[in-house]
């Protein structure tokens, strides 16, 4: 069974708990995308609390249920002091001291995770993909559709991007954005599929009554 989520957070109590948890959404969501296939047998969820409390008990995972909890230290008024790629980094660096310390007491595999961590620092520590990693053919074979996501550290976007049938891009345009990087989770559940050879439909898979796009795809 494959791990469904990581969940980087402050401590509660920390008085600027909810800018900084908004911000960890694309750090975690990225160390995760590497590791789809990482073995940790019914363990769901793993949490990392980060905390510049030194007197709270740090790096013993605790466990309750499928979810596995370790706190870790890191200096939360620095981290406000730094630019976004710095800031990028020190949540790379305590995802993955956070989940280096679960897989230790878990017996699970550490290579997996230096290899999320290795390419984490390759994509420059930016979660930009398409969605599921695939181009939809028109109706007429002559263009292809995906859907870009950029999930960064304050705002997530999304963009319908039109390429013709050698994948050369055409267009590109936003048609969804959001300053709250929380919000971007409901992507994953995106679906999307040709009406006419210029109009794509848009839609939530789980909620598709209440998110949903008609998009005019063609070349201005």
């Amino acid at each position: 069974m494959g791990l469904h989520e990581i969940d980087l957070r402050a401590f509660h109590g920390f008085g600027k708990a909810k800018e900084f948890n908004e911000q960890t959404w694309c750090v975690s969501e990225l160390f995760w995308s590497f590791l789809k296939q990482y073995k940790v047998n019914n363990v769901k969820k793993c949490v990392i609390i980060v905390t510049d409390d030194y007197q709270k008990k740090l790096e013993v995972p605790e466990s309750f249920g499928a979810i596995r909890s370790v706190k870790i230290e890191l200096d939360l008024n620095r981290y406000f002091e730094s630019n976004d790629y710095e800031r990028r980094k020190k949540l790379l660096e305590v995802t993955f001291q956070g989940m280096r310390q679960i897989a230790i007491r878990e017996g699970w595999e550490l290579e997996p995770l230096e290899q999320a961590y290795e390419s984490c620092i390759r994509n420059d520590i930016k979660y930009h993909f398409f969605l599921r990693d695939k181009l939809k053919s028109s109706l007429d074979r002559k263009n292809k559709i995906g859907i870009w996501c950029e999930w960064d550290i304050d705002t997530f976007k999304l963009f319908w991007v039109l390429l013709d049938k050698n994948n050369v891009e055409l267009n590109r345009e936003n048609f969804f954005y959001s300053s709250e990087p929380s919000q971007g989770e409901f992507a994953y559940y995106l679906n999307w599929q040709w009406i006419d050879n210029r109009t794509v439909l848009v839609k939530n898979e789980k909620r598709n009554d209440l998110l949903s796009w008609e998009l005019d795809v063609s070349v201005k």
